[in-house]
């Protein structure tokens, strides 16, 4: 019987939950969200696949694009080397400033679905509809294959 190494396991999954973490209520950028296929307007509550990415020596992922939940099998098949990328799944919701009169739309319940490391130019799927990873953000657990 051979001793399995968790290590690398735990790192593994310990990244994504931070991934998770950053990636709530996170910004989908200025003005109306819009699905980069069919160029329909996102309402708060629908479902969304969304594009994020970090290039390496960055902090924070930046949205490349969202799509709407007739499209959300349209994302990229291509990755790039020095580059985590992100297939996350989620909700749209609305964050509004009451001082500056402004709103933008937000990321909401963020689901990944599959990982491109910036060491590689594929992407690991880790999720499926029944198999996801989720954050208690209240208790910071995470729950894995619920």
């Amino acid at each position: 019987m051979q001793d399995s190494d968790t290590g690398l396991q735990e790192g593994t999954d310990k990244s994504i939950i931070d991934d998770i973490t950053q990636l709530e209520n996170f910004s989908l950028g200025e003005g109306a969200a819009t699905c980069l296929v069919c160029g329909s307007f996102l309402r708060e509550g629908e479902p969304v696949v969304v594009y994020v990415f970090r290039p390496a020596g960055e902090v924070a992922f930046q949205v490349g694009y969202v799509l709407c939940d007739d499209d959300q099998d349209a994302y990229s098949a291509e990755f790039t080397l020095g580059v985590r990328e992100l297939i996350i799944e989620g909700r749209i919701g609305w964050c509004s400033d009451e001082a500056t009169q402004s709103s933008w739309p937000v990321l909401l319940a963020p689901k990944v679905l599959g990982v491109s490391a910036a060491a590689t130019k594929s992407l690991r799927k880790c999720v499926t509809s029944e198999d996801h990873i989720e954050l208690n953000t209240a208790s910071g657990e995470c729950e894995v294959g619920r």
